[in-house]
């Protein structure tokens, strides 16, 4: 059973398979189920690796993008890209892909100058 936290939601979403809402993979999965399992699987190994071997940077945009590639790429094609749709999961909408950028910058930014303020503090 899914929660409305497993389900994509958008008209027609160019991420997922044709009058589907699972995500296109790699894996070639339809069923949204195994789709999930399949995610959490291959994730759990990656994160594991990220512990044992962090992908090295100063958590910039681009080093954020290159983890979030390296978490999902043996799953989505689209990993570590910016979505160029608008979608939500459940009850949760995401960023337009409009504001991601800025954002994402902006957390960077905002971690910068916490890193700098420990670093003097």
């Amino acid at each position: 059973m899914f929660s409305k936290y497993d389900v994509y939601t958008t008209v027609q979403s160019m991420y997922c398979y044709p009058d589907t809402d699972v995500l296109i993979n790699k894996l070639n999965i339809h069923d949204k189920a195994e789709l999930k399992q399949a995610e959490e699987e291959f994730t759990a190994v990656k994160q594991m690796a990220l512990l044992q071997e962090p992908i090295k940077g100063r958590f910039t945009k681009t080093h954020l993008f290159r983890i979030h590639r390296f978490l999902f790429e043996d799953v989505y094609p689209f990993a570590g890209h910016i979505r160029k749709e608008q979608i939500s999961k459940g009850d949760t909408m995401f960023y337009p892909p409009d504001l991601i950028d800025r954002e994402l910058e902006a957390g960077v930014q905002n971690h910068s100058l916490q890193e700098a303020a420990c670093r003097t503090g």
